[in-house]
């Protein structure tokens, strides 16, 4: 993280009040603590030893700041209106063709999870040696989260995980409206409102390094994988 975004969320979480000094802590090195632990995967115990802090403190600090984050997060991912084209699809004739409906792209994606070794093994997929958990997110054109859904353990297929937050009213998933739809990969249903490529024709960005695709359905697949990649 740049310093001028770290500046920028701790400017965010001060104004909001989701962190505030406490008598040994500033907000900005419980931060930049919890910052360490989460995108340099830091253990607690060099925490301890570089800004000398116990234990429970830094597993303090850092729930706190979690919990701001949390709560932050609400405010920065929500989904546009869908009643406009997106500016991607609207200005290139190859996507203006086949995805003028198309609001947003849905997938899953596997991040490492630390699970206690007696509970890994619904969190250690097929594809996977280590444990992870399986996160669904919504992205639009701008490669900006517009709802994520995270904590699933890693063997939980992601079509599961979509049709649980489709039916979960608390999670307020952007459903889309009548007429549009959702990307989303062949790992997934092709319904109303979520258009997957076609099953059984050729498909990855590789199928296509040597040649180029035939016939209709092929030139579809190929089409997809470019916008939704």
């Amino acid at each position: 993280m740049s310093r001028d975004h770290f500046m920028r969320l701790l400017d965010a979480l001060k104004e909001r009040e989701l962190v505030k000094d406490t008598n040994n802590i500033p907000v900005e090195e419980q931060l930049a603590m919890s910052i360490m632990i989460m995108a340099h995967n830091v253990r607690n115990s060099i925490i301890q030893e570089r800004l000398q802090h116990s234990s429970e403190t830094v597993i303090r600090v850092f729930y706190n700041i979690l919990r701001a984050l949390n709560t932050y997060a609400r405010e920065l991912i929500q989904p546009p209106s869908f009643n406009e084209i997106p500016a991607k699809i609207c200005g290139d004739k190859r996507y203006h063709l086949y995805f003028d409906n198309c609001i947003r792209a849905i997938d899953g994606t596997h991040v490492n999870a630390s699970v206690p070794v007696a509970n890994q093994i619904p969190y250690r997929s097929g594809r996977k040696k280590y444990a992870t958990q399986n996160v669904l997110v919504v992205c639009d054109f701008d490669i900006c989260f517009t709802f994520i859904w995270a904590g699933w353990e890693g063997t939980v297929l992601g079509s599961r995980i979509l049709w649980e937050a489709l039916h979960r009213q608390y999670l307020k998933f952007p459903h889309p409206p009548e007429g549009k739809y959702y990307l989303v990969d062949l790992g997934f249903s092709n319904v109303p409102g979520y258009l997957a490529p076609f099953k059984n024709v050729c498909y990855h960005k590789q199928d296509y390094n040597h040649r180029r695709p035939q016939g209709t359905k092929e030139r579809f697949n190929h089409t997809f994988i470019k916008e939704y990649n």
